[in-house]
């Protein structure tokens, strides 16, 4: 088997909510094909937490390490991708988001479309703060202060681990 797999999902039974949990070796990437369409790139050393089919109101997984996600349009039925106290929101897109669990930061990149990133703020009263980003934006939010900061990118870089390539400019 390459470095790189597509796992392909059959459900039999839409009534009952099953949890299935896809880890990536080190050194390996994955490529999954949700229940809606929804393709899921897994770079190496991830988790993705999915339901065997998405109940009637809402699509969300669970990630820890890093995706690329190409989620089917769906204006009733918004997508999320959770990462502890962090979530990102979307209708229909192309993004990166990095969850790693020894990482202090979650970095989330738009290719294109439009996402919502909800997050726990470092206010006394810990509220839940939401912000819009537009693609070729790069949010990274700090697990320890709980800051978001975003800045303008060039994607290219955070989506070519798919094909195995890795660029590297002034880094």
């Amino acid at each position: 088997i390459g470095v790189s797999e597509t796992i392909a999902q059959e459900t039999t039974n839409k009534n009952e909510i099953t949890y299935n949990t896809l880890l990536v070796p080190q050194g390996k990437r994955k490529q999954i094909i949700l229940s809606d369409g929804t393709k899921v790139w897994l770079n190496s050393g991830s988790k993705l937490i999915f339901p065997a089919y998405f109940s009637e109101n809402k699509r969300e997984v669970y990630l820890e390490g890093e995706a690329i996600f190409e989620v089917v349009h769906n204006a009733i039925k918004p997508f999320f991708v959770k990462a502890s106290k962090y979530s990102v929101e979307v209708l229909g897109t192309v993004f990166n988001i990095s969850n790693y669990k020894e990482d202090a930061t979650i970095r989330t990149v738009l290719k294109s479309g439009s996402v919502k990133i909800n997050y726990e703020n470092s206010s006394l009263l810990s509220r839940t703060e939401n912000l819009k980003i537009s693609p070729g934006t790069l949010a990274v939010y700090h697990k320890n202060n709980k800051e978001i900061i975003t800045e303008e990118v060039h994607v290219d870089k955070y989506f070519s681990w798919i094909e195995g390539v890795f660029i590297f400019k002034n880094d």
